[in-house]
């Protein structure tokens, strides 16, 4: 998860990836069309759509011909998420959610006109911007649970590679990861944490 979080921040730092994927958002498309679309040459997004597709956000949807050319790759995006990063005084933590495939016109019994449409989009916004901030209040406690067991690390471990599984452990509750990122055996680390998580 790691890696794949890795490659979805380097895919997205960059303002002309972000600007293809908003395009390809809207429609499939090909290098040349993009480059017409955003005034960067054809090989600088072909160089993206590169990038782009080695992290798993764009896929070829196919090719088309083309009289006067090559053949055409047409590209679309692909494994929809939602990343969310939260940077707090004792934490710092990035998780990845998949966003699951819309239905289909079909699938979807409650059409609606575009006026109404529009409604319901702000009242989705609204929805989700009251979620953030609930999400909000419950990081500002996490934050203080994790502040009172920093202070209780520091009082029961003496020894320094203790107290890092240990703060290690209450950063992601995964004793795996834990073993993973620090190259401790498993056992080891649940021995070492079993002093705060019995």
């Amino acid at each position: 998860m790691d890696e794949l979080i890795d490659y979805f921040l380097s895919a997205i730092e960059n303002d002309t990836r972000r600007e293809i994927l908003r395009m390809l958002t809207m429609d499939p498309s090909y290098a040349l069309e993009m480059s017409r679309r955003t005034g960067i040459s054809q090989q600088a997004i072909n160089k993206q759509l590169y990038f782009l597709e080695k992290a798993g956000l764009i896929t070829l949807e196919g090719v088309i011909s083309n009289n006067s050319g090559p053949p055409r790759r047409v590209y679309r995006p692909t494994n929809f998420r939602t990343l969310v990063f939260d940077y707090s005084p004792n934490f710092v933590r990035v998780k990845m959610y998949d966003i699951l495939p819309e239905q289909s016109d079909n699938e979807n019994p409650d059409r609606i006109n575009e006026k109404s449409s529009i409604s319901k989009l702000r009242e989705i916004d609204q929805r989700i911007d009251n979620i953030m901030n609930e999400r909000g209040t419950l990081l500002r406690e996490r934050n203080a649970v994790i502040s009172s067991l920093q202070a209780e690390i520091n009082r029961i471990y003496n020894d320094p590679i203790s107290r890092e599984v240990a703060l290690r452990y209450i950063d992601s509750l995964n004793t795996e990861d834990v073993a993973r990122k620090t190259g401790i055996p498993r056992n080891l680390v649940e021995a070492i944490v079993g002093r705060i998580d019995p």
